[in-house]
């Protein structure tokens, strides 16, 4: 085994870590550890681990994953689940170690693998929204459009997406005791507290090297093009947005 992929929970507090602070708290907890991870080489070594699609601050997941390879001349034969052991006792609340995968040889390393991504979108005070954009309506918008727009900005200039050709899914539900026993990483606390019977959003959509489709801008396109009205989306955890973000997984 020289290679593992590991499946990780971002939640509570720290939601509002950046990716190169979780790169770093990862670097520390492996060290701490005791993981047999390999180094490069050079004047400058550092741990060989691959992140895949980087969360923005104030969204919590418990879909996120990084690849690390192992130094197989200190340990050879440790163990998948003596890594998730070893990993698990180094965290700190708020990221939980969900799974440790064995990867062949062969396999892509994690940035390069992932097709789409899943999420949960929420309201974040359901009341503003009654006779806006409700749960069944907006999901029947959505099915009935024959395209939808998106103009993303990048390095060469603007693109002009059809984000109904990106999204492979897209219904709504309601908040239960089942739901929350599924998904136990979800944070349902502070300003985005929700109770029974609360809605949300399911959706995926294309991620990756190739489309990469924000959440947030799809359901931004979404909503005004139902409502001619746009909202704006936390992502920052500042409390100044009307709906929250919860990544579920990524594909690959």
């Amino acid at each position: 085994m020289s290679r593992v992929r590991i499946r990780f929970s971002k939640h509570g507090a720290m939601k509002y870590l950046g990716h190169l602070d979780l790169l770093r708290f990862f670097q520390k907890a492996i060290k701490r550890a005791n993981i047999p991870v390999a180094m490069s080489h050079g004047f400058s070594p550092h741990q060989l681990l691959s992140f895949a699609m980087p969360l923005s601050v104030g969204l919590t997941s418990e879909g996120e994953y990084f690849d690390m390879e192992l130094d197989e001349n200190k340990e050879p034969d440790i163990t998948s689940d003596e890594i998730m052991k070893r990993l698990s006792n180094a965290m700190v609340e708020g990221i939980g170690i969900i799974s440790v995968k064995p990867l062949s040889k062969d396999e892509k390393n994690v940035m390069a693998s992932v097709s789409e991504a899943s999420y949960i979108i929420y309201y974040k005070n359901h009341p503003k929204w009654e006779g806006i954009a409700q749960p069944k309506a907006l999901v029947s918008h959505f099915e009935g459009l024959s395209e939808l727009i998106w103009e993303k900005e990048t390095k060469k200039g603007i693109r002009f997406l059809d984000l109904k050709k990106e999204v492979t899914e897209f219904s709504f539900g309601y908040f239960c005791d089942s739901f929350f026993s599924e998904h136990p990483y979800f944070d349902n606390t502070g300003e985005f507290l929700t109770g029974e019977g609360d809605p949300y959003f399911s959706v995926r959509l294309s991620a990756g090297s190739n489309n990469n489709i924000r959440p947030e801008a799809f359901f931004e396109e979404l909503l005004y093009s139902y409502t001619n009205e746009r909202f704006t989306i936390v992502t920052e955890g500042n409390g100044t947005g009307d709906l929250a973000i919860h990544r579920v997984g990524l594909y690959f």
